[in-house]
């Protein structure tokens, strides 16, 4: 009986394995299909490098915005950003100039 545990957890394994992989790959890749909402923000990551070339470039069109908390904030920050921290922004997100987005 020993001897058929191993034979059949092992061929459960090798079946098993594949699918999982399978069924792992198949999620990433709806993940990356998926279509934002309707009215959500549309935006992009973009490296320090080119956040620092539009900051010199346009900076009237542009809104630096600090999440982090108040404190964090004031230890050191880059001039001209503005803190709102992260647990206040749904509340306080009609302050961002909307023109700027």
């Amino acid at each position: 009986m020993d001897r058929e545990n191993k034979i059949f957890f092992g061929a459960l394994f090798f079946i098993s394995l594949p699918l999982l992989l399978l069924l792992g790959s198949s999620i990433a890749c709806a993940a990356e299909l998926t279509p934002p909402l309707p009215g959500a923000p549309n935006y992009i990551d973009i490296s320090v490098e080119k956040a620092h070339e539009m900051l010199e470039s346009n900076p009237e069109q542009i809104i630096l915005l600090d999440v982090r908390t108040e404190g964090e904030y004031n230890a050191e920050y880059i001039p001209g950003a503005i803190n709102i921290p992260l647990s206040d922004l749904e509340n306080r997100i009609d302050e961002l100039d909307s023109s700027k987005a």
